[in-house]
């Protein structure tokens, strides 16, 4: 009696360990990464993403990049070194492969570029930028501005692009303005009128139109 129960013992463990071993060979090889795509500044960034797998893997990607570990067993963050981009955007796919090769993930690496304006003399594909003569950003032009003012037509615009120190300079004040200068809130400052009459400005009448500038 004690035999036979002792072979019906066997009997059921090892078909608990054939079904155990069955199941585990049943079981494919899996690999997923998040996320699918990444996003990589021109000045070049270091990105992290989740690894699941079940089993051994291998990672690998272009060149430009590094894939850091490259190897490994189940789950894990695998991080992805991208360097600066000095040319144009570039992308390229990290992919992790099952050492068995039955299953593939991979994400796919979008680099920025820069732009780049190309060096040469002046000619018709690279014509140098013309100066706006009715913008005035320094001393030098604002006294050939004042020099001329009171011969501007009444249509005439002009600008004040950034403040203007004259450095304790005397400046000659206009005679009848009739234009339109806008200061766009800049200052000129920093001067002497030089003009017989004690309350002049830099402009002897006014009948156009000054705004947005602080004297």
């Amino acid at each position: 009696m004690k035999i036979k129960s002792l072979l019906l013992s066997v009997l059921a463990l090892s078909a608990f360990v054939a079904c155990q071993e069955k199941q585990s060979i049943l079981t494919p090889s899996q690999v997923s990464l998040d996320p699918l795509i990444l996003k990589v500044s021109a000045d070049g960034e270091t990105k992290t993403v989740a690894l699941k797998a079940n089993c051994d893997w291998e990672a690998s990607g272009p060149s430009w990049l590094t894939v850091a570990p490259a190897s490994g067993t189940g789950d894990t963050s695998i991080s992805i070194i991208v360097p600066a981009n000095e040319g144009k955007e570039r992308d390229g796919e990290v992919t992790v492969t099952a050492t068995d090769a039955k299953s593939v993930a991979k994400v796919l690496i979008v680099q920025s570029g820069v732009t780049v304006t190309p060096e040469g003399p002046d000619g018709p594909d690279n014509p140098p930028t013309p100066e706006n003569p009715n913008e005035i950003k320094n001393v030098e032009q604002l006294a050939a501005f004042l020099n001329g003012a009171a011969s501007l037509a009444a249509d005439e615009e002009f600008t004040i692009e950034a403040d203007i120190d004259c450095g304790g300079a005397k400046i000659a004040p206009a005679g009848a303005f009739s234009a339109t200068l806008d200061g766009k809130n800049h200052k000129i400052y920093n001067y002497i009128v030089e003009s017989a009459e004690a309350t002049s400005g830099i402009f002897l009448s006014v009948n156009g139109t000054i705004k947005n500038l602080v004297l």
